[in-house]
């Protein structure tokens, strides 16, 4: 039987065959024997390294998991019509299992596989989303995806979570973002822009989406780089991807002006393909930000949703009533929110 955890499965190979849920240990077995043994499933070998286990899996913990899954093998056996089955040769097993069981020190094997596990991946493991309150620490990275913690992400990320990713930062934007931590204060994305120091090493802006030409100077004006836009058009995402005749540069810095969930999913999927890159999906702010389009007054700040009703009025209703209707829902039942663990950065 080949190792089980060092194993990759094709997904319809696994469907067709599936595990044995019956099975407590040997599960495993009953899946190679009935997919590689009887229906001679075609497999390969390889020399790399899949997985590194530790020792005290339960298969090889003591007598008794030897005597289960000396069972579970038996009833494989069995259950698929093996017309001679030796029950005697299965117990000898346990003639190689006893070094295992009882001569294995299992602490210093285990010592040796110790790994320091990078700060990147405890994070990764031990929260659900990052939160930066200044976003100019975040643009000294090397790579990055920064997108506004608000009303829309959070009904998406319900919804579909796929709008999840290891790189993928936000600012606290919006009323809903209490949600997660009362004491964050929202920082609409004209802020972003406003407060946002560019260093040296980014020597280009490129805007995904619309920029109108007033917005385009003022980026120009303040930042003191060059500005080049590529128009996105609509629909399906692989289809505007597909369109996209962009490959980012390790000193530009990328703007996307379209709707959550969109622009976060173009985002990560360029992030996917690129071994740099540094993303910003700002959305409508940058026309905010230019004068374009007119703030929300600061008594309604933490309600900017509403007030930004008034352009686009159908196709922000809609989206509005879909978001909040996860967002309400899970309120009402799972409550998934109130159990995300977020580090917020200042």
């Amino acid at each position: 039987m080949p190792p089980h955890t060092g194993s990759i499965i094709k997904k319809n190979i696994y469907n067709k065959y599936l595990f044995n849920s019956s099975f407590q240990i040997a599960g495993d077995y009953d899946f190679f024997l009935r997919s590689l043994y009887l229906d001679k499933v075609d497999f390969t070998f390889t020399d790399k390294i899949i997985t590194r286990m530790k020792v005290g899996g339960v298969s090889g913990q003591n007598l008794r998991s030897y005597i289960i899954s000396t069972y579970e093998i038996y009833n494989s056996l069995i259950n698929n019509k093996f017309k001679k089955v030796r029950l005697f040769l299965i117990i000898i097993r346990f003639i190689y299992k006893l070094k295992q069981i009882f001569l294995i020190n299992k602490y210093n094997l285990n010592l040796s596989l110790s790994q320091k596990i990078q700060n990147f991946y405890k994070y990764r493991i031990t929260t659900d989303f990052i939160i930066y309150s200044n976003v100019n620490k975040l643009i000294k990275k090397n790579k990055f995806i920064l997108s506004a913690m608000n009303l829309a992400f959070l009904g998406s990320f319900l919804r579909d979570n796929k709008i999840k990713f290891p790189y993928l930062y936000h600012w606290p934007d919006g009323l809903f973002a209490k949600f997660i931590n009362i004491k964050i204060n929202k920082i609409p994305g004209r802020q972003i822009l406003s407060r946002l120091k560019l260093n040296n090493n980014i020597k280009r802006i490129v805007v995904l989406g619309n920029l109108d030409i007033i917005a385009k100077n003022k980026l120009i004006y303040k930042f003191k780089k060059i500005v080049v836009n590529y128009k996105l058009g609509y629909g399906d995402i692989n289809k505007i991807l597909d369109n996209l005749k962009y490959i980012p540069k390790k000193t530009d810095l990328i703007f996307i002006t379209l709707p959550t969930p969109k622009q976060e999913r173009i985002a990560i999927e360029i992030a996917k393909k690129n071994k740099y890159y540094k993303i910003i999906c700002i959305g409508g702010s940058i026309a905010i930000w230019s004068g374009l389009e007119k703030p929300v007054p600061k008594r309604y700040i933490n309600l900017e949703f509403i007030w930004r009703l008034r352009y686009e009025t159908r196709r922000r209703i809609i989206r509005l009533i879909e978001t909040f209707s996860f967002v309400f829902l899970d309120f009402l039942t799972f409550r998934k929110i109130g159990k995300l663990k977020v580090v917020i950065k200042k």
